[in-house]
Formats: C-alpha cells, sequence, structure tokens
C-alpha cells in the first residue's frame, strides 16, 4: 500500500460523517419519512454522504493495493481490503451492495428510493465496521516499525547525508549514511544503488512511522569487508 496518507484522510472524512448516520438511525422511522421533509432531506444527505466516503476510501485503497495502468474499480477496492485483512468478508460485501445501489440510482438520475436510504439507516454499523477495520490495519502496520525490528526495504533516493528506504505499506525511512556502517563512508553511492533491495533494522520510529531512523545490516555489511559479491 503505497498512499497511505490518502487513505488516512478518506478514513478520516468517514469517520466524523457515520456518527451523523447514527443519529438519524434513530431519529427517524419509515412511518414519519413522508410526513417529516427536513428530517428526510437530512437523513437523506447523511445516507449519501456516507456512501460517497465510503466509496472514496474503497477507491483509494484500490488505486494503492493496484499494481496494473489504467483506474482501478471499488470491486477491486473491495477485494484488495479482504485480502489484506482490513475488512471481513460479510461486511465488505454488505457494504459493496450499497454502494452498488447508490452509484445504479445516481447513473439513472432517480435519486435516492426510501428502501436504500432505510437500509443504510438500518446498518450504521457496516460502515463503523468499515472505518474501524481500516483504522485497525493501518495501526498494525506502523506496530511492526518498533524499535529493533529487521525489515527489507528498496532504496528509493540517495543523498549526500543518506538514503530513504521503502519499507513497503506507505512507509518509508531515513537511513543516515552514519548509520551505514561502522567504517568511514564518503557517499551512499559507495555502498548504495538505487532500487537495490537492502535489509535495515529500525532504530526509531515516531507514533505514525512518519519519521522512521534505520540502521543497514547483514549484507551490506558484508559487502562493505569484501565477503559477499
Amino acid at each position: 500500500m503505497v498512499r497511505r496518507d490518502m487513505i488516512k484522510r478518506r478514513l478520516a472524512a468517514l469517520e466524523a460523517e457515520i456518527p451523523e448516520l447514527e443519529r438519524y438511525t434513530t431519529s427517524i422511522a419509515r412511518e414519519r419519512y413522508d410526513e417529516e421533509p427536513d428530517d428526510r432531506r437530512l437523513a437523506e444527505y447523511a445516507v449519501f454522504r456516507v456512501l460517497t466516503l465510503s466509496l472514496d476510501l474503497v477507491k483509494e485503497w484500490a488505486v494503492s493495493a493496484s499494481s496494473r495502468s489504467g483506474t482501478p474499480t471499488y470491486f477491486e477496492g473491495f477485494e484488495a481490503m479482504e485480502r489484506d485483512g482490513a475488512v471481513e468478508s460479510e461486511v465488505a460485501m454488505a457494504v459493496r451492495d450499497l454502494v452498488e445501489l447508490r452509484n445504479s440510482l445516481a447513473h439513472a438520475s432517480r435519486g435516492f428510493e426510501h428502501d436504500l436510504v432505510f437500509d443504510v439507516l438500518q446498518s450504521p454499523d457496516l460502515f463503523r465496521a468499515l472505518a474501524d477495520g481500516v483504522e485497525r490495519f493501518l495501526r498494525a502496520a506502523v506496530e511492526r516499525l518498533h524499535e529493533g525490528a529487521i525489515l527489507t526495504g528498496s532504496v528509493t533516493r540517495i543523498e549526500s547525508f543518506g538514503a530513504f528506504i521503502d519499507l513497503g505499506e506507505g512507509f518509508r525511512g531515513l537511513l543516515h549514511v552514519s548509520a551505514m556502517s561502522s567504517s568511514w563512508v564518503a557517499h551512499p553511492r559507495d555502498l548504495l544503488t538505487q532500487g537495490e533491495e537492502v535489509r535495515v533494522m529500525v532504530i526509531s520510529s515516531d507514533a505514525e512511522g512518519e519519521r522512521v531512523r534505520l540502521r543497514l545490516v547483514e549484507e551490506k555489511v558484508e559487502k562493505e569487508d569484501g565477503h559477499a559479491a
């Protein structure tokens, strides 16, 4: 997953809207739907927002998970979420069905139908489960960056002060030149090449995994000592 920041933004937007949906779940009953036009309008807006934001999150996940060119479908997004273990199959299928109905109504310019509104109003737990699953997935990914963890990554950029290492799942760390060897290294390019796969140890990481400091281990140390090709 490479677009972690975008997924976090989509998730935050969805989480902010779910309480509004939950409020109308208890404040509007089916028999009052036609009698309270203001409540109906606000409830429909809440339904529209939570469906749209769910779709945005799933599409972002699809883009992050896809290795092919072109724009992935939201079906691929749900499949990737299930495959990554971010959301249970039952939740993914139920939310997907609601999103698909919302899309078909929008494309047909039919607006909202009562059944869609009430299906969503009766299912706020589905969207809460979707958001909670993504949040747990993101948190678990950060936890693997604990101090002392040994990871494999690829060199994405080399500067005079060090190299940036792609650690996967949207994370990258800084491998400072002073952490590449116990011996003097004049320039990181003397030891590393862009695109090379390396093993690194996490020296430190902040709570969000946005500032990760690394140390080079094993193969590159052997190469420096002249024991590896």
